[in-house]
């Protein structure tokens, strides 16, 4: 969850390894741009993603419904419009409920209680 100077990079980097990666971010323009292969962060080269969205290895969505059979989901953005989501959706459509939480904007107690294996940056593991 989060494609802009942090999550693209990342994304990429996964990519590249060979994992499939799908973007998710609330901003349509920028979901069109990386399903275009087009880069909007100065650090991915145009060309580099480009490839990578050619060979099915990267797409972005603004639509939680991709996370659908998702093996974990990493979250690297502290937008707000994330800190509230639907985690039973979540939850129902992921194949493995793994979170690694880059921001830290959940009570690992809460989140195990909800079901999910947590992993955040400083805190314990529930």
């Amino acid at each position: 969850l989060g494609m802009g100077y942090v999550g693209l990079p990342l994304a990429v980097v996964f990519a590249e390894a060979g994992f499939d990666v799908i973007g998710v971010d609330p901003i349509q323009e920028k979901m069109d741009l990386l399903n275009q292969g087009e880069s909007y962060i100065l650090d991915v080269p145009t060309a580099q993603l480009e490839k990578l969205v050619k060979a099915g290895k990267i797409t972005g969505s603004t639509d939680y419904a991709v996370l659908k059979d998702v093996d974990a989901l990493l979250i690297i953005t502290e937008w707000h419009h994330f800190r509230r989501p639907d985690f039973e959706r979540m939850k129902a459509n992921m194949k493995t409920p793994i979170i690694f939480d880059g921001r830290n904007q959940y009570e690992p107690i809460k989140m195990k209680e909800r079901g999910f294996t947590y992993y955040c940056i400083g805190r314990p593991i529930i």
